[in-house]
């Protein structure tokens, strides 16, 4: 491919920290097949309260929609996991749901998701109407004033009816609700509510919904937004584990190949947080997209559109810079790993054409101090000095990230002036994407990777020489809300370790026990003191550390923290 022109359309997000070059134009609407039907553009408009609506492209809106709900005599909560509401016309007949749950396990977008989860749900009603339910069930059996959640439905009603993964992802999920800490439905009765949906936030609300808490999600972001991140991230062994026990090899994406190579373990963000998702919806959860969170008030948490939502916990895990966290007390500062804009991280995504040369390229992770021959010789072919890079292969792009000098971004004009006057180093002004683009091309090339930039989010750059964390993991809010962070919101991880996603599900199964030890205990000060001790060996677990501050067999992670950290240290 060619490099990119001064002609290609560009596209830029600037963030607080960086810069992203999308060579093409974006995908504004998917493709929605219906069986047997020509195919439609739809696109996702929003309600008041959030509530999502597949449209046709071609009409500004629908004259009536079909909402989501459960039959008469059924928890209301089982309604509340989707607050999406789905476009179903006359001549668009339902799939069997065998079919449905197949197209469910295999969704790769947030739409798709919903919108099988719906049929689902509406193929439940039909066979509830008709007296048709499952001969038998098996596992999980909900006490009579405690939510069923949405799987043990569809295995109650629809039964023989699923395929076979179907029984799968049942005995998962029974596996993880049978365990001690969830048995007893230590949260029943309690509202918690997680603003971000991202991927650490999902998995906060798995933990807190097996542990029967009523449980929202908030995104302020569209759904099409909030899951279409492509970047892959690094995975150690426990997160692995992790997802492998939510179904990694069931669901696709990631499915089968899931972590068949043992070297380089990874999954894509988007990925990821469907994979999330699609087990939380299953579970119950509830998810509000473009809804706000401004302020907790007497137990209950504002929303910017008006809305009170009853809140027991709060947990923030929308990223750094929040400023919900501000508002109730949890300060953040700064920490300056080097000079201001001394590591500078870009990542590159190029589609893949799944040809055979293309199958068969390897994966690597390169640093300088280890072949400093390769390295030597890349700088001198593309004018690039770099200090690492990985290279990982995804399903539909390969993925590349490394860490140029700033020097070499000077020298390659990449960046136009090593000290910017009024700005930031990485503000656009000071980014040349069209090089930025050139550049990450003659290093894929000079590894024989492909050239072609994907459409959207092909090449960003970021400064990571400083990182921000919170000076407490929890507060107490307004009516005695238990406050408290995961992810980023709470500790952004140096980035080159592939810290985030293990950091932020630690953070994740703490803020669970911290919820616990809240209802268990004095209140919310019991949850403060619990991740008050968790956060301190939290901060301190590094890829160097991990062996002094972790138990060594992450088969044995639990919600207790004791099954996790070495609390002996520091």
């Amino acid at each position: 491919m060619a490099p990119a022109t001064a002609s290609a359309t560009k596209r830029m997000r600037r963030q607080s920290s960086g810069l992203v070059f999308n060579p093409g134009p974006a995908t504004v609407v998917e493709c929605v097949r219906s069986p047997g039907k020509a195919e439609r553009r739809f696109s996702v408009a929003t309600g008041a309260g959030g509530k999502q609506t597949l449209m046709p492209a071609e009409v500004e809106a629908p004259e009536e929609t079909q909402e989501i709900e459960t039959v008469a005599g059924q928890p209301p909560t089982e309604a509340a996991p989707t607050e999406m509401v789905v476009e179903q016309t006359l001549e668009s007949p339902l799939e069997s749901p065998s079919e449905v749950f197949a197209r469910f396990l295999s969704s790769d977008s947030i739409k798709q998701v919903y919108s099988s989860f719906g049929q689902l749900l509406r193929h439940c009603e039909e066979a509830e109407a008709d007296g048709r339910t499952a001969a038998s069930t098996t596992g999980q059996v909900a006490a009579e004033d405690t939510p069923v959640p949405p799987y043990c439905r569809f295995r109650q009603v629809l039964g023989g009816a699923l395929p076979w993964r179907a029984r799968s992802v049942w005995t998962l999920l029974d596996t993880r609700l049978h365990g001690p800490e969830y048995k007893e439905a230590p949260l029943k009765g309690k509202h918690a509510v997680i603003c971000g949906a991202g991927p650490c936030g999902i998995r906060t609300a798995l933990e807190l919904v097996m542990l029967h808490a009523d449980v929202t999600v908030l995104e302020k972001r569209a759904p099409v937004d909030a899951c279409g991140r492509i970047n892959r991230v690094h995975l150690w062994e426990w997160c692995k584990q992790d997802l492998l026990g939510w179904g990694a090899k069931i669901f696709d994406p990631p499915g089968g190949a899931f972590g068949g190579d043992n070297d380089f373990c990874h999954i894509g963000l988007g990925e990821l947080q469907l994979l999330l998702l699609k087990n939380a919806l299953l579970l119950g959860t509830r998810f509000l997209f473009r809804a706000e969170a401004v302020q907790v008030k007497d137990g209950e948490l504002l929303l910017k559109d008006g809305q009170r939502l009853p809140c027991d916990m709060l947990v923030l895990a929308s990223g750094a810079n929040s400023q919900l966290s501000e508002s109730v007390g949890l300060r953040s500062v700064a920490l300056g790993l080097r000079g201001k804009g001394s590591a500078i991280g870009v990542v590159a995504n190029f589609v893949h054409g799944r040809d055979a040369r293309q199958m068969a390229l390897r994966q690597f992770a390169w640093a300088r101090q280890f072949n400093m021959p390769l390295f030597a010789r890349l700088e001198k072919e593309t004018a690039m000095d770099l200090e690492n890079i990985v290279y990982y292969k995804g399903q539909s792009h390969h993925y590349m990230v490394m860490t140029p000098t700033k020097k070499s971004l000077l020298r390659n004009s990449v960046l136009r002036e090593g000290r910017p006057a009024g700005q930031r180093l990485l503000h656009g002004s000071n980014v040349d994407v069209q090089r930025l683009g050139c550049m990450v091309q003659g290093i894929a090339a000079f590894f024989g990777l492909p050239t072609e930039l994907c459409s959207t989010q092909g090449a960003m750059i970021f400064d990571f020489s400083g990182i921000r964390r919170l000076e407490a993991a929890a507060t107490v809010a307004d009516g005695g809300v238990l406050v408290c962070a995961v992810g980023d919101a709470l500790l952004e991880p140096f980035w080159p370790e592939g810290l985030g996603i293990m950091r932020g599900f630690m953070s994740a199964l703490d803020a669970a026990a911290a919820a616990v030890a809240a209802a268990k205990g004095s209140g919310p000060q019991a949850g403060i003191q619990l991740l008050a001790t968790t956060y301190n060996v939290l901060k301190s677990v590094s890829a160097q550390t991990a062996s002094q501050f972790l138990q060594k067999d992450p088969r044995r992670y639990r919600l207790q923290p004791k099954s996790r950290y070495v609390f002996s240290h520091g």
